[in-house]
């Protein structure tokens, strides 16, 4: 697989870079703040980015994961 959640393998990335710039566009989308992030912010980035994933992986694997992530944001 030569494109794994929007990041192209075949070309340099680190994480960094390429995972950071998905996340902090998964903010501005949500309107949320990166720089000082709410939990009702973590909560619509969480979502945008889950929508995103599921573009690129098994959105069985996707809503669990978001489930997972979900009961950590909601201890927040």
């Amino acid at each position: 697989m030569t494109n794994i959640y929007g990041v192209d393998t075949t070309k340099p990335y680190t994480p960094q870079i390429n995972v950071e710039m998905i996340v902090k566009k998964a903010f501005e989308d949500a309107g949320a703040n990166w720089e000082n992030p709410t939990k009702d912010g973590i909560i619509e980035t969480c979502g945008n980015l889950a929508e995103f994933a599921k573009n690129f992986r098994n959105p069985e694997i996707i809503d669990k994961h978001y489930g997972q992530v979900m009961e950590l944001v909601d201890k927040l």
